[in-house]
Order: C-alpha cells, then sequence, then structure tokens
C-alpha cells in the first residue's frame, strides 16, 4: 500500500529551492543562464532533489512576491538588497 510522507525535504521544497536560486543570483543574470547554473547542483550530494524549470519559475515567482528579487529592463534577474 501507498502511503503519503508527512515530512517533506528542504530540498524538494519550493521553499528550499528559493534559498538555493538566491544563493547563485549574486549579479543580475538571464533566466537561462542561471538554470544552467542550478542544473549542475541538481542530484548532487549537496542538493539530492532534481527540480526542473516548472519548479524553478515557482521559485521566482516565491521570490518576486515576497520582494526579494527583480527584473532590469533589459529582463535579467536580480536581488533586491
Amino acid at each position: 500500500m501507498l502511503l503519503p510522507d508527512k515530512h517533506l525535504k528542504i530540498g524538494e521544497s519550493i521553499l528550499g529551492l528559493a534559498a538555493l536560486v538566491l544563493t547563485n543570483l549574486e549579479k543580475p543574470q538571464a533566466f537561462d543562464k542561471l538554470m544552467a547554473i542550478l542544473a549542475k547542483r541538481f542530484e548532487t550530494p549537496e542538493w539530492p532533489a532534481y527540480h526542473n524549470t516548472e519548479t524553478v519559475t515557482l521559485a521566482l515567482c516565491f521570490l518576486h512576491l515576497a520582494g526579494f528579487i527583480d527584473v532590469t529592463p533589459e529582463g535579467d534577474l536580480t536581488r533586491c538588497d
């Protein structure tokens, strides 16, 4: 029988992914470049969960809604410090 888990690892959550995105967004970057940087870190011992563009986009939406990131006129993602 399949039973749901009561706990979610931080690496599998959108909140944890948002923290990883924010850590890797040190300077303004295009989404494609940021995704390439993040893809290298997925499924490693440091970050064992896999995320795709959909979950990264959800993390970016959360960060933008919370006021942690913004989009430059050129379309790059940047941190709001």
